[in-house]
């Protein structure tokens, strides 16, 4: 007979199961393009992210397609480009080349598939920087602690891609269909948006990259050059070629989970917008656990968010829902409780693992301080040692992190 916590485990996995099914791109990317992409026009398609293969087979499911480039990250689909993640290389330069020439080819219809995970796998360094320089500058921006909308604010000010500019790069209609993996589903965050208006400004970046340390003085010079209106900023005006749809985004992925976690019996609540250090995170989801188990019943509390992290120079193996996941072990869970934490897209911060899924067993199985495991930023060990970690491999799609905590019998 399965005890109850393993009951627990079993179902905190089917929910993120059933909820990356009910939200699987290519079925929802077939929907869209067959109600917005008119018969008879030359459709060309660029699909840039972790879900650009699905994505893309789901707009060639609709329509004829007179081109097609299909950008991702290794691991993540065949008959792509495969370019650098989360650290773009010169294959992620080269993709960027290719976007750019690939929108200016377009000259009737342009589909644009957006997914997270665009900023680093295609790019453009502009004014002169090197791609060295401009990898330096957004790992120590990344590394301050800064969220994705201020990284990506850097980003885009560096870029003759992001921020707009890929749309002022093609003569064509475009139709952009979008998976968000950021909280709000903020366009001119998602993949840095590259056509879509960039409210964020040169002085804005440069602020955010001032407070960083080991960001390259080229880099430094160039944005302050922007703030004193030296270079051209970004569009800020709408785009009126360029018609968009949101496929899916946090809130949709923490609505089905729910959904998923209803059917099975719990009485659920749901969060969404979380958005701090992970380490708080854990902190967080702990609590919820203790107070779901003090009442009678099956109780779930469904999740999403994108934690940060702080890392040093020398981080150990794991990203943040690993982090988080440790982290809420190490606050103390409650006999009955479970709590996962887990990246939608399968693959967490540099890791091939997707997150973690924790007990009050946890810290007895680790066999290790889990203070110092999350000291050294190192909760991927911590997890594996505890028979914790969650590997899925690559999902094909990439909404935001998800957090199911579970108690009862």
């Amino acid at each position: 007979m399965t005890d109850p916590v393993t009951r627990l485990r079993q179902d905190a996995l089917a929910i993120f199961r059933a909820a990356l099914d009910a939200l699987e791109p290519r079925a929802l990317a077939r929907r869209a393009a067959e109600r917005l992409i008119p018969t008879g026009r030359e459709t060309r398609l660029i699909a840039i992210g972790k879900a650009a293969v699905t994505m893309g087979r789901g707009v060639a499911d609709a329509r004829a397609l007179a081109g097609a480039l299909v950008v991702t990250k290794d691991g993540h689909g065949e008959d792509a480009f495969h370019a650098g993640h989360p650290v773009p290389d010169e294959r992620s330069q080269a993709a960027g080349r290719a976007v750019l020439d690939a929108a200016a080819a377009a000259t009737d219809l342009l589909v644009v598939a957006l997914s997270g995970g665009a900023s680093a796998l295609a790019v453009a360094p502009a004014w002169g920087l090197t791609l060295a320089e401009k990898i330096a500058a957004t790992r120590a921006v990344a590394a301050s602690g800064a969220d994705i909308r201020a990284l990506n604010t850097v980003r885009k000010h560096l870029s003759a891609l992001k921020g707009g500019r890929l749309a002022l790069a093609s003569r064509a209609e475009i139709i952009a269909l979008v998976l968000s993996d950021v909280l709000g589903d903020d366009l001119a965050t998602i993949g840095s948006g590259p056509v879509h208006p960039d409210p964020t400004t040169f002085a804005e970046a440069l602020a955010i990259a001032r407070a960083a340390d080991g960001v390259p003085d080229r880099v430094l010079e160039l944005l302050a050059a922007g703030a004193r209106g030296e270079l051209p900023e970004t569009p800020k005006a709408p785009l009126a070629h360029v018609t968009t749809e949101i496929l899916a985004g946090p809130a949709n992925l923490v609505g089905v989970a729910a959904d998923a976690a209803a059917a099975r019996g719990y009485s659920v609540t749901i969060e969404t917008g979380i958005a701090a250090d992970a380490g708080a995170v854990g902190a967080l989801l702990a609590a919820r656990a203790s107070a779901l188990a003090a009442k009678p019943g099956r109780h779930a509390h469904v999740a999403g968010g994108e934690p940060v992290v702080r890392l040093p120079r020398a981080p150990g193996r794991g990203g943040r829902a690993q982090h988080a996941a440790l982290a809420a072990a190490a606050t103390g869970l409650p006999p009955g409780a479970v709590v996962l934490a887990v990246g939608s897209d399968g693959t967490d911060g540099p890791t091939a693992d997707a997150g973690g899924l924790v007990d009050a067993g946890t810290a007895a199985r680790a066999g290790g301080s889990l203070a110092e495991s999350l000291g050294r930023f190192d909760a991927g060990s911590a997890l594996a040692a505890a028979g914790d970690l969650v590997t899925t491999g690559p999902t094909g799609t990439n909404l935001c992190d998800l957090f199911v905590v579970l108690t009862g019998s």
